[in-house]
């Protein structure tokens, strides 16, 4: 019988045994991994997975051996990774040794809780055993001293990989018929009622999810895990402990996909799924709201995961501006499920409502129940039916139940027939965007509790943290009232989640002139007053930074290893973590990306405020902790900038660029090359890379346009995700288009020997625009896309028509010229010069062209580019990742604009549609002269001026901006992102580019463009940029 044919009735325990003897090599997970201080990616098969399981099934069987007492727990802390999927199946397997009456399920506990609550979830959950992590021995300890529960240390994540490679059989004989009503695991609610509660598991809740395979073929239309389940890989950023986690990673799993999970100790972030990206690309994902929020935020990151089929994300909502601006450019899956009942039966909804549910009523058994006679909201309840059966997990869990309540309040959407809307819930829980939700009843009933206080309302449904409003009652001394609630809270905390925890900054106490609404018999009406103060709150999210001071310490800048100490109690503090080594990782203490922002922000405000201290404060942010992630090692990255002589420092990094380039430079050919035959008019085949980016895109349509190109094959990138495949745009291209899916760092361009000969045989010109757009990576991360230069000169060696290479470098690797003159349309190579890691890969990647030239003979056109505008004659954005998009963007958040751009105060920029006509120009035009590589600059030689044009740009924005200075206009700015990193709030995208906008307080440079225009003589005839222009770049960012 296949698989398909046990939809709904299968095993997760046997799967994985079945599928390790049918297909031993398939690739069931891809675990991230930091081995040495390098992270990487490690495929685990079924082969490996299978003997993972066996091998802890033997490892538990020494933990608990055999009784015949009645089924014990064992509780499992560990941050998540393929573990959990082991771990899970492995208690299955050791249970059964036991024997029937000796069942022992997994508690799977969440790592986020403190040892109280742990303790306390371990004791509901009828454990005797605590299986924990080493990384969490403190906790394991301060459980143990409580005397009734056993801690042992887990195998580490790197112990059970290697397990993978020893063979072991551990036989299991559970069949559907016999096990299906057995333990699979227990997860426990997140306390959002109180204290978690532990939920049981049973395999055939498992299988319930797994049955959605079915419904297509019940219903005539598919559910919406079936097209969650279209992904090849997904990557898992909801942890195993969870519904989310646990319950779609098996459904993925038995439908034959690849999960891609984190690296265990770091919190999932808009920075670690760019790095998984790089590590591995997936083709889906399923995120917490809070993380699809941040990436919003990130042009670049959007376009590379505009790739994928789909962004799913449940357990709360994402922003309304979020969901505008990702359902444009991928597709958003809203999926919603709680502990008790799993995944729904769902069906999909365009991307664009992705605020919208449609829900199976018949297959989920729901009946709609109206909150009120006269009300719009209704409560969702799931009641047990035969024609439901096969999907409704909650009765495997639950089978003494008839009915269950989801307490989820629902509207009808106003404009989708079956759609929903959610609305909250009916037990006033707070749902915050990271996905958690929190009851207020313990919180406020410990509030209420004290003298003075007359009611309390824990705030903050959609926001990543709890607030909380309190009404005094007037009749006691204010200053003494608030701090007794502010230890009210830190007492109340002690006991609960991280994410319940409510900052001091985050207290608002209500106006005497407006109190609280109440009903006739006095009770507080939630809903009312916190409408009422919806304009308090918000600010309360917008805040001052008053949070960070209020956890702050001094920091002692005296030393390396006093400011390492002074880091470590700060960051303990800021967890909440007992004591923290030098050495020990933040992540492990449990610092969340919430608690980075609130870190950098820290520490550059107390770097600035201390005029003595010689740090460099622009070295701070995300990314420096996420790289550095303990006190000794941001210490060591800071201190070693001016303790070592400056000289070392360029030495260094002239050393590393040398390197890289001696490296790939004897990689290149050494032939002697012929001239090459001369090209008929009319047979130009153009080979394109990044065709899909903002310059790409519009230079593909260009070249569509000119007669004289025959053919345009378009390199895509390769995506191990998912198989090639044509694309449903395929046969809406002109015929001269052809996409070829590659990997320039792969032999043969990744592509069939066949298909590379092919292109050998027909290529005029290699027009070179793919590259990453990233100024805070260093250069080792292009290092990829300086091979793929070597390759390419391979290919042009190796062809017929000896193409000419054309490459879009940038005007980055020039940015810090320091000569009293323009910048010439030469060869130059001084590293000094490029400005980021992203301006010295583009110098290494030319200068290994320009030696491919002499070496080889390889004919190269190297373009810097200049800043390039969004389109103003066609279609088309100006991407909001860059500056001035950007520098906009935070002048409406801040309410200032400044009066001086500084280096870029003079507006040589090129409209992105006409750089097009340019490029296609130099392309089409043959190259003369004795030299094999050429060098041309793509600026306007018309420059405006910034300040007459920024009268008429305020007048283009919402909202009120006033004129300040550059240097003013940073601090605001820097002022900006103190207060959202301590209120927990989005930052405007400018916040990001702050060492970038204070780098403009420098110099204008200047770049001839002679040459340029003797060749292209359509740059001469370039309008300077205008008033209109600038109002169609803001028509543009408007409609978005």
């Amino acid at each position: 019988m296949s698989s398909a044919d046990q939809y709904g009735k299968r095993l997760a325990v046997n799967y994985i045994d079945q599928t390790a003897r049918s297909d031993p090599s398939k690739t069931a997970v891809y675990q991230t991994v930091t081995v040495d201080s390098s992270t990487e990616t490690q495929e685990v098969t079924y082969r490996h997975l299978a003997n993972i399981v066996n091998n802890l099934a033997r490892w538990l069987d020494q933990c608990t051996p055999v009784t015949e007492e009645h089924s014990q727990t064992i509780g499992y802390l560990a941050a998540s990774d393929v573990r959990h999927l082991a771990i899970v199946c492995a208690a299955v397997k050791s249970g059964t040794k036991a024997g029937d009456s000796s069942e022992r399920p997994v508690l799977l506990l969440s790592s986020r809780n403190t040892a109280a609550v742990h303790s306390h979830v371990l004791r509901a959950g009828n454990s005797s055993l605590l299986v924990h992590d080493e990384s969490f021995q403190d906790i394991a300890q301060t459980i143990a001293r409580e005397g009734h529960i056993r801690t042992r240390a887990a195998p580490s994540l790197l112990e059970c990989l290697h397990y993978g490679g020893i063979d072991k059989d551990y036989p299991y004989d559970g069949t559907w018929e016999t096990a299906a009503d057995d333990a699979f695991a227990i997860l426990h609610t997140t306390g959002s009622t109180g204290m978690p509660k532990p939920v049981t598991i049973p395999q055939s809740a498992i299988a319930a999810i797994d049955a959605q395979h079915l419904v297509s073929s019940a219903t005539g239309r598919p559910a919406q895990l079936e097209v969650v389940a279209e992904a090849a890989t997904v990557f898992l950023g909801f942890p195993l402990c969870h519904v989310a986690g646990l319950g779609i990673g098996w459904f993925l799993l038995l439908a034959g996909r690849t999960l891609l999970l984190p690296g265990p100790g770091k919190p999932v972030s808009r920075h670690m799924v760019r790095a998984v990206l790089q590590l591995c690309p997936f083709d889906a994902a399923l995120l917490p709201p809070s993380v699809v929020d941040d990436i919003a935020e990130d042009a670049q990151l959007i376009d590379e995961l505009a790739r994928c089929k789909y962004l799913m994300f449940g357990g709360g909502c994402i922003k309304p501006q979020t969901g505008k601006i990702l359902a444009e450019r991928v597709q958003l899956i809203n999926d919603i499920g709680t502990t008790e009942a799993g995944s729904l039966v769902q069906f999909p909804v365009p991307s664009a409502n992705w605020d919208c549910y449609r829900f199976s009523d018949e297959l989920n058994g729901i009946e709609w129940r109206r909150t009120g006679p006269n009300s719009d909201e209704y409560e969702m309840v799931l009641v047990r039916s035969p024609a439901a059966s096969a999907f409704q997990a909650v009765f495997r869990s639950f089978p003494h139940l008839d009915e269950f309540a989801t307490k989820d309040l629902f509207a009808r959407h106003p404009t989708i027939a079956d759609g929903w809307v959610y609305r909250g819930r009916r037990d006033d829980v707070v749902v915050l965007s990271t996905g958690e939700n929190l009851n207020p009843r313990d919180i406020e009933d410990a509030v209420c509790s004290q003298p003075g206080i007359r009611g309390a309302l824990v705030v903050g449904s959609g926001f990543p943290m709890p607030g909380l409003l309190v009404e005094l009652d007037g009749l006691k001394e204010t200053k003494q009232v608030k701090e007794e609630v502010l230890g009210v809270l830190k007492d109340v905390c002690a006991r609960s989640p991280d994410f319940a925890r409510i900052p001091a900054d985050k207290v608002l106490f209500a106006e005497s002139a407006k109190p609280f609404a109440r009903t006739s018999k006095g009770t507080t009406q939630r809903k009312k007053t916190i409408q009422a103060y919806q304009e308090e709150i918000n600010a309360l999210y917008e805040g001052s930074p008053a949070a960070v001071t209020d956890t702050e310490m001094c920091f002692d800048f005296s030393s390396k290893e006093a400011f390492a100490s002074s880091l470590a109690r700060f960051v303990a503090n800021l967890t909440d973590t007992s004591h923290l080594n030098h050495e020990d990782d933040f992540f492990e203490a449990g610092m969340t990306s919430q608690q980075v922002e609130i870190l950098v922000t820290s520490l550059r405000r107390a770097i600035q405020s201390q005029p003595d201290c010689k740090l460099d404060d622009s070295l701070l942010n995300e990314d420096a902790v996420y790289s550095a992630p303990s006190a000794d090692k941001l210490a060591s990255m800071l201190f070693d900038e001016i303790d070592g002589p400056q000289r070392t420092r360029s030495q260094d990094r002239i050393e590393t660029l040398s390197a890289m380039l001696e490296q790939y430079t004897a990689s290149l050919p050494r032939r002697a090359t012929s001239h090459p035959p001369p090209r008929k008019n009319g047979h130009e085949h153009i080979l394109l890379t990044g065709s899909t980016g903002f310059v790409g895109s519009h230079l593909l349509r260009e070249l569509c346009h000119r007669p004289e190109v025959q053919r345009i094959t378009c390199l895509d990138r390769a995506n191990p995700a998912r198989p090639p495949q044509e694309s449903t745009e395929q046969h809406h291209r002109p015929p001269k288009i052809h996409h070829l899916t590659a990997d320039l760092t792969a032999q043969n361009l990744g592509l069939e020997k066949q298909t590379y000969t092919a292109l050998t045989d027909s290529v005029t010109t290699v027009l070179h625009c793919q590259w990453p757009v990233d100024f805070h990576q260093p250069l080792s991360f292009f290092e990829p896309q300086i091979r793929g230069i070597a390759a390419l000169a391979n290919l042009a060696v190796e062809s017929t028509h000896r193409p000419r290479i054309i490459f879009l470098s940038s005007i980055a690797t020039v940015a810090n010229w320091d000569e009293d003159r323009a910048v010439p349309e030469t060869s130059l190579g001084a590293p000094r010069y490029a400005q980021t890691g992203y301006g010295e890969s583009k110098l290494v990647a030319s200068l290994l062209l320009h030696r491919a030239g002499e070496l080889a003979g390889v004919r190269g056109s190297i373009c810097r580019l200049g800043q390039i505008a969004g389109p103003v004659d066609s279609a088309g954005v100006w991407p909001r990742r860059d500056w001035f998009p950007s520098l906009l963007d935070s002048s409406q958040a801040i309410g200032y604009l400044p009066d001086s751009l500084g280096a870029q105060d003079a507006l040589s920029w090129i409209p992105v549609d006409i750089l097009a006509e340019l490029v296609a120009d130099l392309a089409l035009t043959e190259q003369t002269g004795e030299e094999t590589t050429s060098y041309y600059h793509f600026v306007n030689p018309h420059p405006a001026k910034w300040g007459p044009m920024a009268p008429s740009v305020i007048a283009g924005l919402q909202g009120e901006c006033r004129m300040t200075s550059l240097s003013d206009w940073v601090r605001r700015l820097e002022d900006h992102a103190a207060r959202a990193a301590n209120s927990g709030t989005q930052p405007s995208s400018g916040v990001k580019l702050i060492d970038f906008y204070k780098s403009l307080q420098g110099p204008p440079l200047e770049l001839e463009t002679g040459h340029t225009q003797e060749t292209i003589s359509r740059l001469g005839s370039i309008p300077p940029v205008t008033e209109e222009w600038m109002r169609v770049w803001l028509e543009q960012w408007a409609s978005q």
